[in-house]
């Protein structure tokens, strides 16, 4: 029937997206770690108390870059529906910022005090006002992590 091929296709659809997943993180590591990058796919990053109250909310996993993952959500933002993003960069900081690419510009609202931070230790990180952030600086925590990743 109809169903029965919608269901096998959607199955073999997945099952390739898996594999692209699981080939991406398939670099010798331990299993344990495999499976932890792979989970943190599930879930997000939970911003609350932030000054600039579009910053608030979960952000969903979006991808990696440089071996890092990027979590994203869209919001209203001076009257624009924008992609606010956390991510890792070069500076061994987090950022939570937009990136404005009519502008070709990042505008910036809070990042990470203290350096060295990772995906594992960002619950405990200090976050600060940087550019257009207002106080107070919110607090991040990684849903998945806290197991609260029913609540996306």
């Amino acid at each position: 029937t109809t169903k029965v091929k919608i269901l096998e296709l959607s199955n073999r659809y997945l099952q390739k997206k898996f594999n692209t997943l699981i080939r991406k993180y398939d670099t010798g590591e331990d299993s344990d770690i495999l499976v932890k990058k792979y989970k943190k796919t599930w879930g997000g990053m939970r911003v609350a108390g932030a000054g600039v109250e579009a910053v608030n909310g979960v952000y969903s996993y979006t991808g990696c870059f440089n071996k890092v993952s990027i979590f994203s959500k869209r919001a209203m933002w001076n009257g624009h529906d924008e992609i606010f993003s956390i991510a890792y960069y070069a500076d061994d900081q987090f950022w939570i910022s937009v990136q404005k690419r009519e502008k070709k510009c990042t505008i910036d609202f809070y990042r990470t005090q203290e350096t060295n931070e990772t995906e594992d230790t960002i619950d405990n990180a200090i976050w600060c006002v940087a550019g257009d952030g207002i106080e107070p600086a919110p607090t991040v925590v990684n849903v998945i992590e806290k197991g609260l990743n029913n609540t996306l």
